[in-house]
This record gives structure tokens, C-alpha cells and sequence, in this order.
């Protein structure tokens, strides 16, 4: 990640002017080609330094909602007969898990008016967002109603802390009684603050395979490898200790485990998704044994509108 263009052009021509620091080292007509894309996004970073207070910005824990407001529950599918059939022999435990209507899981409050430039990348300049998964039917769709984002306006002194729905805990316990593995229904209340960055597209990122230049590259492993390395600490191959949560990212695009999850949910040529969050789950959990990243995307034009309703969360998998 770059804290500015000038920032970005010194750091990548530093790589390519050092022998060492680049396997394959690119030309430095690549480089100005790589820095076309360099694009605002906002990194959601560790906000253990902040002063506490009762409300803000904040991965999982419980939500602050206006008075009165109920935490979002998750309806049983309108199509189950058929998903039943699709989920029954190999996944009946999902199956059993989307025959109810259950709580929402609570991932990440938002606060926006945290993040100066929020407005300049289409986001709304005031309020909050709260995001919600269902992480086991999201396992395996991405369909609205396995997400839920909500836009709240509401003064901040005039939140209410909303208590954990028991439910959920229980989800938890009753997962694997012997302790061995672990699925989070609740996740670690931890601050976190908004930080405005500079970021490439990753290889698989669609801007990469809409740029004629750079698309003819991609087949070259070479290419790939100096490029990784270039992005070293944001492209998901870094093993230190901070990887995870380095990928907690707010708009801009997407790191893909696999293929961009912005083409795997456009159902027609006329939907432009654009991504609203990023979410590495380990960190998120707080658990190494957690893999996957979560990305929810949302059609640019129902973000001009600030229709939240049709968010869809991508769940993807190394």
C-alpha cells in the first residue's frame, strides 16, 4: 500500500533500479503502465492506539443500532425446496443451518464520517454502515438475503449498545462439541480506524485483464512473481504476522483468492459491481485456522442511489 502517487513511483523505481530487490525486474515502461492504475481505497487498520469511547468503528462484537432497532435476521430462503435438493447429500449441515430463520452474523461497523475522503470514493459522507453475513449458507451463495448492509444516520449519541442474540452463542458451542474445530457465529470486538491509501490491482483483478498491456503479461510467471513482489505486503503471499490484517480493505478493488469475485456475480453485461468490503475471516476471527476472504460487492448505480439492499457477499477460497 502507497500513502501517495509520488510515494508509489519512488518505491517501485527503487525496486527496479535495485538488482536484488526484483527476481525478474520490469522495464520502466511497465512500471508507468502498472502506475495507471495506482487508485484510492481505504485500509481498515488496527485502532488499538484509539481512546475508548462507546461507540465507532469497530470489527465484530455487537452493533450500535438506533433505539428500538432489532438485530437483522436472516429469513429462510424463498427457494429452499430446490436448494434442499442441491445441498442435501453433501451439505445437509448447511441445509439444516438455512431451514431456520436465524441471526445475521455481525462482522464490521463503519463509521464514515471517520474517513475524509469516503465521499470521494462514492461512499456516503455521514453515517454508518454495518455489515452482516451469514456465514454458512454464504459458504456456498452469494444471494442477497445471505447479506445484509445497513445505513444508519443516526446520531452517535443516540446508539444503543444491542446485546448478542443467544442464539448465536449457542451456534457456536453446538458446532463441534469436542472443541476441535471452530466456526465463529460471534467474532472478537476489536477498534479499528480508516486509513486512506494508494493500492494496485492485484494480477486476477479485473482492471489487470482489461488493460490490453499488462492482460498479455499474465501468462508470464515471471511477470506474475516480480509483480507479487512488488505488491509484497498487500498481495496475500506475505507470511508475517500482520498479512491478514493488512487485507481488510474499504472500496477500490479486490485481492482474489482465485478469480475476481466481481466476474463470478456479474449474471449480465449490464451490472458494474464495484467492491465495499474486503475481509480477510482469519484475522477477522482472530483464528490462523480460519481461511477465506469475504468481499461484498455492490452495483455502482445501486451505490449512487444508496440502496444497500441488494449487497451480495462473496465468499472465496484458496
Amino acid at each position: 500500500m502507497f500513502s501517495s502517487l509520488s510515494d508509489a513511483r519512488q518505491q517501485l523505481v527503487a525496486a527496479l533500479a535495485d538488482p536484488e530487490a526484483l527476481e525478474y525486474p520490469l522495464t520502466k515502461v511497465e512500471i508507468a503502465q502498472i502506475l495507471n492504475h495506482l487508485a484510492p481505497q481505504l485500509w481498515i487498520a488496527p485502532g488499538e492506539e484509539l481512546p475508548e469511547r462507546r461507540s465507532g468503528a469497530r470489527f465484530g462484537g455487537a452493533p450500535d443500532l438506533p433505539p428500538g432497532a432489532n438485530w437483522p435476521v436472516r429469513p429462510v430462503p424463498h427457494d429452499l425446496p430446490t436448494r434442499a435438493q442441491e445441498l442435501r447429500d453433501r451439505h445437509g449441515w448447511i441445509l439444516r443451518h438455512i431451514e431456520r430463520d436465524l441471526p445475521y452474523e455481525f462482522l464490521a461497523q463503519i463509521e464514515l464520517a471517520d474517513a475524509p475522503v469516503a465521499a470521494e470514493l462514492g461512499l456516503p459522507a455521514s453515517g454508518r454502515l454495518l455489515f452482516f453475513w451469514d456465514g454458512v449458507g454464504g459458504l456456498t451463495s452469494s444471494e442477497p438475503e445471505f447479506a445484509r448492509v445497513l445505513w444508519d444516520e443516526t446520531p452517535r449519541d443516540r446508539l444503543e449498545p444491542t446485546a448478542i442474540p443467544a442464539v448465536l452463542q449457542e451456534l457456536e458451542r453446538a458446532y463441534d462439541p469436542t472443541g476441535q474445530y471452530k466456526k465463529p457465529y460471534v467474532y472478537p470486538s476489536r477498534p479499528v480506524r480508516l486509513q486512506p491509501i494508494l493500492h494496485l490491482p492485484f494480477c486476477d483483478a479485473r482492471e489487470m485483464l482489461d488493460d490490453p498491456a499488462l492482460a498479455a503479461r499474465l501468462d508470464d510467471l515471471d511477470f506474475r512473481i516480480c509483480y507479487n513482489q512488488l505488491l509484497r505486503g498487500e498481495d496475500g503471499m506475505t507470511k508475517s504476522k500482520d498479512a491478514g490484517q493488512r487485507r481488510h480493505r474499504l472500496m477500490g478493488t479486490p485481492e482474489p483468492e482465485q478469480d475476481d469475485p466481481r466476474l463470478g456475480v456479474e449474471l449480465n453485461g449490464s451490472v458494474d459491481w464495484q467492491l465495499l468490503l474486503q475481509l480477510d475471516l482469519g484475522d477477522l476471527a482472530q483464528n490462523p485456522l480460519i481461511e477465506g476472504t469475504l468481499y461484498f460487492l455492490i452495483a455502482r448505480e445501486d451505490l449512487a442511489a444508496r440502496d444497500f439492499s441488494k449487497v451480495r457477499a462473496v465468499y472465496g477460497q484458496t
